[in-house]
C-alpha cells in the first residue's frame, strides 16, 4: 500500500476512534476522484483515484469544486503536453 492510501486509512481510523467529536477535514489530497478533474496526460484513473472516491463516500465528505484553478497543480508545460 502506498503512502497516500495509508494516509486515508489513518484518517478513517481516527474518525472511528472519535465518533462523538465533530470535525472538519479539508486540504489538498493530491489525488483526483474522476477524470473530469484532470486535463491532459494519461486519461485513466489510478487505483489511488478509485480508493479516494471510496474514501470520500465512506467518510460522507463533500468535495467542493474549484472555482478558478489559481491554486491547482500543473506541469507548467503548454499545448498537448500540459497536465493540470
Amino acid at each position: 500500500m502506498d503512502d497516500k492510501l495509508r494516509f486515508l486509512d489513518s484518517l478513517m481510523e481516527l474518525r472511528d476512534r472519535h465518533v462523538d467529536v465533530p470535525w472538519i477535514l479539508c486540504g489538498d489530497f493530491n489525488m483526483i476522484k474522476s477524470l473530469s478533474e484532470k486535463k491532459g496526460g494519461t486519461r485513466t484513473l489510478s487505483k489511488d483515484s478509485l480508493e479516494f472516491q471510496t474514501f470520500i463516500d465512506n467518510m460522507k465528505l463533500v468535495d467542493t469544486d474549484m472555482s478558478n484553478g489559481l491554486f491547482t497543480w500543473n506541469n507548467k508545460r503548454g499545448g498537448e503536453v500540459q497536465v493540470a
